[in-house]
């Protein structure tokens, strides 16, 4: 990474040094030979070094290591205080994933970038959502209570939601790997589409940090209208497929896949709400 280029760029620099400081008695050499004699001596010299190099990185430049905050195994003793710091770690879950989405819609809407970019937020979600299952399998065999089995859901609906997300750059980049792009309102279709759902996760993050049962309700009010919206969207292309549109013809496959996509994470949002009701 960048900051193995950093300790590199150093290595070079002290080695040049000599090079230096022999400058007259080399420039018979001819500056195409310098070039290739310093090269050699870099790399002879970096071989028995590397090691080195990499601890002194690992030391200078620490990697920044994803970890739960709230989870205590004190707090375990204390079943009421553990489901509260469970609540709050799913909140960061959460919060994640509704990253992951804001920056797959800014993906779609840009036309550029690809998976790549949510694989930071990815290996959070992952991460968390590991420790997450662990603390509440290890707080339901003490207590014996459907509480932490809820809990122990919701933190894998939102390992999943991360999945779907990823999937919706996933699909895009697939497609544009071929040199295809959206019509300009099937575009605008997907990212009315992406922005609803990014709305509904945001909502739902803030309702399961909070445990706020009137705002998961809100939520959930919602399905009839999300679920006639998206089959608007559905029959708009189907439209444009009837009137001949090339770009449309060209990328319906990825169009209805998206479609479908996003229509999967807004059913997990459902899925969380009603766990808030019942936690």
């Amino acid at each position: 990474g960048w900051a193995l280029g950093v300790v590199l760029l150093g290595h070079r620099f002290l080695f040049s040094l000599p090079f230096l400081v022999l400058l007259g008695p080399l420039g018979s050499v001819g500056v195409v030979g310098l070039h290739l004699l310093s090269h050699l001596a870099y790399a002879i010299a970096f071989l028995p070094l590397q090691g080195r190099y990499l601890r002194l990185t690992e030391g200078l430049f620490p990697r920044r290591t994803v970890s739960p905050k709230y989870l205590s195994p004190e707090a375990l003793e204390t079943p009421s205080l553990a489901y509260a710091l469970v609540q709050r770690e799913l909140g960061r879950v959460a919060d994640a994933v509704r990253n992951m989405l804001a920056r797959a819609v800014r993906v779609l809407a840009q036309e550029e970038g690809g998976e790549a970019e949510l694989e930071a937020l990815e290996d959070k979600v992952d991460r968390l959502t590991r420790e997450v299952v662990l603390y509440t399998a290890e707080l339901s065999t003490r207590t014996q209570e459907e509480r932490a089995v809820r809990f122990f859901v919701a933190a894998s609906e939102l390992e999943h939601l991360g999945d779907l997300v990823r999937r919706v750059v996933r699909q895009a980049e697939k497609l544009w790997a071929q040199g295809l792009t959206f019509s300009p309102e099937g575009k605008e279709d997907l990212l009315e589409a992406g922005r609803l759902v990014l709305g509904r996760l945001e909502r739902m993050a803030a309702a399961l940090a909070t445990g706020d049962k009137a705002l998961a309700e809100g939520v959930l009010s919602e399905e009839r209208e999300v679920a006639a919206f998206l089959d608007r969207l559905r029959r708009a292309h189907l439209s444009r497929l009837e009137s001949g549109r090339a770009e449309s013809r060209a990328t319906t496959l990825a169009h209805l896949d998206l479609l479908i996509t996003l229509e999967e994470v807004s059913s997990g949002v459902d899925r969380l709400c009603r766990l808030v009701l019942e936690l």
